[in-house]
């Protein structure tokens, strides 16, 4: 429970300087999917589910696995993915139960006549160091243990939450997956951004033309290449010899440029 209380203060701490959580209004793939993770490790940790509850506890994490991977090239989210990982790896290689340290379960007072924990006192520990070795002791509220993974996953939410944020009743900026505005296509970003994208798109029109034959002039000759190749059968275009006066080619979208040949 305290890892909940956690991630949602973190993801709504934006608003208390004035600003709107990115991660609130950032459309997520398989989100029902998520949905039915967190359901279902509450079911397991909350009722008595018998042997069976291991393997759910190991399929809650599958399932998010799955959110994760649909999700994967929002910017930000692969601390969410480490902290995920490092609790799966850990819960997986210690039959469905993520270790804990026995000081820290002390310090958190469980109970230990509860039939399944989802974290819990394991003998001869795998990767001890991934389990819950952190406490948040019981004369607190929401007395628990917490591991590095939880602590990861905390912090990729705060990362999710401000990264993208933007000011109560502005409009949020429009990012691409990787969380980089795509200045180009927007119009903005800089002379160079805008240069780079003009240019690419009279090279787009160019070849597009030219393959049509719908502008008179554009089917591609070679002396557009190279000012030395005879000129095509039924040009007007004149051939440079020797002892002529260098003659100006102009090319498409740039300037005229001497024939020196």
């Amino acid at each position: 429970m305290i890892l909940v209380v956690a991630s949602l203060l973190v993801l709504l701490s934006p608003l208390l300087v004035g600003r709107m959580p990115a991660l609130v209004e950032r459309p997520w793939r398989l989100a029902w999917l998520a949905v039915v993770a967190l359901a279902l490790q509450v079911v397991v940790i909350e009722t008595p589910v018998g042997p069976a509850a291991p393997f759910l506890h190991v399929l809650t994490y599958v399932l998010a696995g799955g959110v994760l991977w649909a999700n994967r090239r929002t910017a930000g989210l692969w601390v969410v993915s480490l902290g995920a990982a490092c609790n799966g790896v850990a819960i997986v290689l210690n039959g469905g139960v993520l270790p804990a340290s026995p000081d820290a379960e002390r310090a958190a007072g469980f109970d230990p006549d509860v039939e399944f924990l989802n974290s819990g006192a394991v003998e001869d520990p795998v990767l001890p160091w991934l389990g819950d070795v952190f406490a948040w002791p019981a004369p607190l509220p929401l007395a628990n243990t917490f591991s590095i993974g939880d602590v990861l996953l905390v912090v990729g939410v705060g990362v999710l939450a401000w990264r993208g944020s933007h000011r109560l009743g502005t409009a949020p900026s429009r990012q691409n997956d990787q969380g980089a505005a795509p200045a180009a296509l927007a119009g903005g970003g800089g002379p160079v951004a805008q240069s780079g994208a003009t240019s690419v798109g009279r090279l787009e029109a160019r070849s597009v033309l030219a393959r049509s034959g719908s502008v008179r002039g554009c089917q591609p000759t070679p002396r557009l290449l190279d000012p030395r190749a005879p000129a095509p059968r039924g040009t007007d275009q004149p051939r440079a010899t020797a002892g002529t006066p260098p003659v100006l080619l102009r090319r498409p979208g740039g300037p005229p440029r001497p024939n020196r040949h």
